[in-house]
């Protein structure tokens, strides 16, 4: 796409000199001029709420417009209701406001259900860093998807090993995110 939005090429396929809105994340992407993922409320393409990212495109050193990808939230729940069918542990997807953009769904058999840290504790761990928190029922691990614009987090009851957590986390959550985002980029 253009910096005024304007789609050169999608799949699926739009009608010539088709224009996406400027949404705060292009708004975003535009000001940074660097790779740039985040929450938008509805895609220009599937009309659903989608995680999007940005990619600069230059030529001659100057930005001419964006590569951009996106997931359905719809899509992405579902990767993370599968992780948590085999860790058994809570997980999201959060902006660095501390939002929640995406959360695994409440398992029924969950009779007092793990938490997820609050808007306060994402945005005090704010970092390159995984850091490790205490949530109600349980404890939660912090980690960036790609700093400062995503974290996914993980909670669990505290009778499961640290060592285990961190494992399901790298293996069920964060490796497709970061190849995804690695393609993108």
């Amino acid at each position: 796409s253009q910096d005024d939005g304007t789609i050169l090429c999608s799949v699926p396929h739009v009608p010539r000199n088709f224009q996406a809105p400027i949404t705060p994340l292009r708004q975003r992407a535009l000001a940074r001029d660097a790779f740039t993922i985040g929450y938008v409320d509805r895609g220009a393409l599937t009309g659903q709420p989608i995680l999007g990212a940005f990619e600069p495109i230059r030529a001659g050193g100057r930005r001419v417009g964006f590569v951009g990808a996106s997931i359905s939230l719809s899509h992405l729940r579902n990767v993370l209701d599968r992780s948590r069918a085999l860790t058994g542990a809570r997980s999201a997807i959060m902006d660095s406001e501390g939002r929640v953009v995406v959360q695994s769904a409440p398992q029924e058999s969950d009779r007092d259900p793990v938490g997820l840290p609050s808007a306060e504790q994402v945005r005090d761990h704010l970092g390159p860093d995984p850091i490790f928190v205490s949530v109600e029922n349980g404890s939660a691990v912090i980690v960036p998807l790609f700093a400062p614009d995503l974290y996914a987090v993980m909670s669990w009851p505290p009778e499961r090993p640290n060592w285990q957590r961190w494992l399901a986390l790298a293996l069920t959550l964060i490796a497709p995110l970061v190849i995804w985002a690695l393609a993108v980029a």
